[in-house]
């Protein structure tokens, strides 16, 4: 994986695909610097980048790689084919759905109170 830099969810999501195609095809790791565009890969790359970024619209980009990481979607090597995404998508709104069920579980759990203001309506400068 990229180490160097910045990284959006789109190109790790892209680096996650590149890295599943190769150890499907028994390719080794993947090529250094292959988004870089004069590598072979960079066209592919690229594909791949802007198919995640239209999944990362819709869906949270940790339902998104948990479900491409998933057992489900073992020969899912592609997202630039559109009928990839479609069999991909119903994956992820497994973990979509089980993510904002985590979210509201969570978010009841942490209820804070509201501190109240200290005068209370009393001003203690007033009479200075």
């Amino acid at each position: 994986m990229h180490k160097a830099g910045y990284v959006t969810p789109g190109n790790y999501i892209a680096e996650l695909i590149f890295q599943k195609r190769n150890e499907y095809f028994n390719s080794g790791k993947n090529a250094e610097s292959f988004w870089l565009r004069g590598n072979k890969l960079h066209g592919a790359y690229k594909g791949e980048v802007i198919a995640a970024n239209k999944l990362l619209k819709d869906y949270h980009a940790d339902s998104v790689i948990k479900a491409i990481k998933s057992p489900q979607a073992k020969f899912i090597l592609k997202l630039s084919k559109k009928e990839n995404r479609d069999k991909l998508i119903p994956i992820i709104e497994k973990f979509e759905k089980d993510r904002k069920q985590t979210e509201i579980i969570i978010s009841e759990n942490n209820k804070t109170e509201v501190s109240k203001p200290f005068g209370q309506g009393r001003n203690i400068l007033k009479g200075l």
